[in-house]
């Protein structure tokens, strides 16, 4: 069983009279306890807040139509009834609902059907958003890389920088510009043709990892192609020039 579903939900609790209740609601991109949030609204009062948050997770035909949340994960865009609104990652939002939180004296949860489906998938999304932001090893050195440069004065960042244009204007400019310039190529001067090439044999292989006897015949019936269209172009040279000897 999981974490959420060992959680123990509280006995009903003794208001003192100094509560405050928030009335608090999401919207998810499916029916299970770790679906992802995608919308997280809560009001106290006066006190309103509604936050549309980017999903990691494809979000269910249900779920769209019972809340009119569409989201586009080709150019990263959400909308609500048609209307395109603005969006936060998950980490951001739950920021934000507990800063709304910490605005109220003893606040107390109130919502339809929280403790069955909203309180659970809030409870994932926070221990999931707690793992993932902790610091990596790889984040922790470029952390310390970062703490490193601003800790430097103004005359180590000088050196730095001039360190650096000394290396770009002895290896980019100053340098053997022929090995890497190719302003006087006549040929190719990228490797684009070599993709090309790379692709058509692929086509032809029709698979991965063809035996040698299949990969014989391609090469073969390249050349042979290559040959073919060497002739095809002298002929057609010739004929150009009013020459029509075989």
């Amino acid at each position: 069983m999981t974490d959420e579903e060992n959680c123990i939900i509280p006995s009903r609790p003794t208001l003192k009279g100094t509560e405050s209740f928030v009335h608090f609601d999401l919207e998810t991109t499916g029916l299970e306890r770790t679906s992802d949030i995608v919308q997280l609204s809560a009001v106290c009062g006066t006190a309103v807040m509604n936050k549309y948050v980017v999903p990691r997770k494809r979000m269910s035909l249900a779920a769209s139509r019972v809340t009119g949340i569409r989201f586009s994960s080709n150019d990263n865009q959400m909308f609500c009834k048609g209307q395109r609104v603005e969006t936060v990652n998950v980490h951001a939002a739950l920021l934000d609902f507990i800063e709304f939180l910490k605005g109220f004296e003893n606040p107390v949860l109130v919502g339809h059907n929280i403790i069955s489906f909203d309180i659970p998938v809030l409870l994932h999304k926070l221990k999931t958003d707690k793992k993932s932001s902790r610091p990596t090893p790889s984040s922790s050195r470029q952390h310390r890389r970062r703490v490193v440069l601003e800790d430097r004065d103004e005359a180590d960042l000088t050196e730095v920088r001039e360190t650096f244009t000394d290396y770009v204007t002895e290896q980019w400019v100053n340098g053997d510009r022929l090995i890497w310039n190719h302003f006087g190529t006549n040929g190719p001067r990228t490797n684009n043709n070599l993709k090309a090439w790379h692709g058509k044999l692929k086509r032809m292989a029709l698979h991965a990892h063809p035996n040698i006897y299949t990969v014989i015949k391609i090469f073969k019936d390249t050349q042979n192609g290559k040959e073919i269209l060497q002739i095809q172009k002298q002929r057609s040279t010739r004929t150009s020039r009013g020459d029509c000897r075989p």
